[in-house]
């Protein structure tokens, strides 16, 4: 009879609103108040009334010190009022106290997740799919936790598990899709994406699959052999020629209005869905007005290849020896080049390339090495992209008074902007030292170089025909006043790609 009375004075204060007086709980479970807070706190959880439910939930806790189940929802509660640092506290107490409590682990893990450390949710949620291989959710986040670090291959068979519940079948097929486009497989992306596409409820999900779809049937009809041709003609005021190329200081010192044509081609062959190989010839002419057989032209013939394993790109490049630069009709330099660097994903939208340029002039009079690291971020939509990083040069010439290496860092950005507009911008910072005291001047050189380049760019009438307007500038400080000096130059170009 006691039971009854104390459940219906229960009843009847939830009825009154009155049930979440402290006091009255106690009159209305005085042998286990702390079950109470815990039920009013699961209660509003389920309510989404989260702020409530912290508050008894912590409550709780007072009561009980020693509650694992306490520290656990408190932890859940904290995930979703977004407050991670707490929820990490009392997650990691509730773990202190009962490290097997049901859905303990998948809430450590899925913190991990909101707070995008990665690397920690994928190693718990694996962990979890493999005490739970039945369970398409946490294939699912295992998948997701692998694919935010940019590796396909290991996040696929995840997908393809988590595709199995209904509920989230749609998105694992999309991110299943994902993966199989970014290995290479672009037919198998196509189906996947094509499934999405026709069964999908979510109207934003259907549009990126629908998106994707329309991009790969390009890639997939593309022919395996692909001829890239540009050519460019520009109209440019120096205020300091620069006479002699290659890092020369030889400058005509006088403004000029120089004629600029440059072409570039490359033909492509894509050997396997995963290497490619292709072959180049550029060209350009430097023309001064003012400056009759002063004309700069460079010519380079080029051999390379790439080739991908999972998120890493490896690119060789080789230029045989060959006269590189004319000043006039004369050849001014011959030497050979080979490029060597690696792309790899750290992210989806972050990638770190590293490289390895020599230059030398086949008999090792002169040589040059080159070793570069740069960061680069993609911004989302394919708005475009910045990066920064780092290079440095050793060169050793048959001369010891011209002998350097320098130091340089650089920082840039390629942007999208309305009306089909595009904006760059590179900025670099170098400092140069000689290696010797020079023999004429009698002490040791040393320059800092800062280099900035701005272009605005965009397509007219055509998509193949574009309009670039260019500003250079370049200020070079050295302890020789002789080489001292600064160089603006302004251009308006028209290019033509095919």
């Amino acid at each position: 009879m006691i039971k009854k009375n104390t459940l219906l004075l229960f009843f009847i204060c939830m009825e009154i609103g009155l049930l979440f007086t402290p006091s009255l709980i106690t009159v209305c479970n005085a042998k286990q108040p702390v079950n109470v807070y815990f039920d009013m706190g699961y209660f509003a959880f389920q309510s989404n009334d989260f702020q409530k439910a912290e508050n008894y939930f912590k409550q709780a806790i007072e009561l009980n010190p020693k509650s694992p189940i306490g520290y656990h929802y408190l932890g859940k509660t904290c995930m979703k009022l977004e407050k991670y640092e707490q929820a990490r506290a009392q997650l990691s107490k509730a773990f202190d106290l009962e490290p097997d409590l049901p859905d303990l682990k998948y809430d450590i893990a899925l913190l991990d997740f909101q707070t995008q450390n990665y690397a920690e949710s994928s190693k718990r949620f694996i962990e979890l799919a493999a005490s739970k291989p039945s369970d398409p959710e946490v294939a699912f986040l295992a998948g997701m936790s692998l694919f935010k670090q940019g590796k396909p291959s290991e996040a696929l068979p995840y997908f393809l598990t988590a595709k199995k519940n209904t509920s989230i079948q749609h998105r694992a097929e999309y991110y299943a899709g994902m993966c199989l486009y970014m290995n290479g497989e672009v037919q198998a992306a196509i189906e996947k994406f094509t499934f999405v596409q026709l069964y999908a409820t979510d109207p934003e999900l259907k549009g990126y699959a629908e998106t994707w779809i329309s991009k790969l049937k390009t890639v997939k009809q593309a022919d395996p052999y692909s001829l890239d041709i540009s050519l460019k003609y520009a109209y440019q005021f120096d205020d300091n020629f620069q006479l002699e190329p290659n890092k020369s200081d030889i400058f005509a010192e006088e403004d000029q209005w120089v004629q600029l044509v440059s072409f570039i081609s490359a033909f492509d062959a894509y050997v396997t869905p995963h290497l490619m190989l292709g072959s180049g010839f550029d060209f350009s002419r430097n023309a001064p007005q003012a400056l009759s057989g002063q004309d700069i032209t460079t010519r380079t013939l080029r051999f390379y290849g790439n080739y991908q394993i999972r998120n890493a790109l490896i690119g060789l490049e080789y230029c045989p020896p060959q006269s590189r630069y004319y000043s006039g009709d004369e050849p001014y330099m011959e030497f050979q080049e080979i490029r060597a660097n690696l792309l790899y994903s750290l992210a989806r939208d972050i990638h770190l390339k590293t490289g390895y340029f020599r230059s030398d002039d086949n008999d090792e009079e002169w040589y040059r090495n080159t070793y570069s690291l740069n960061l680069f971020y993609s911004l989302d939509k394919e708005r475009g992209y910045c990066f920064g990083g780092g290079e440095y040069e050793d060169n050793v010439e048959d001369d010891p008074d011209d002998e350097y290496e320098i130091f340089q860092s650089m920082a840039g950005t390629s942007l999208k902007l309305p009306w089909d507009f595009n904006i760059g911008l590179i900025t670099k910072l170098s400092r140069r030292n000689f290696k010797n005291i020079d023999s004429g001047y009698g002490f040791r050189r040393k320059d800092s170089k800062l280099e900035g380049y701005l272009s605005l760019s965009r397509p007219i009438f055509y998509p193949y025909l574009e309009m670039i307007a260019e500003y250079y500038y370049t200020r070079n400080d050295s302890n020789n006043v002789d080489f001292d000096y600064t160089r603006n130059v302004f251009s308006l170009a028209m290019k033509v790609s095919y």
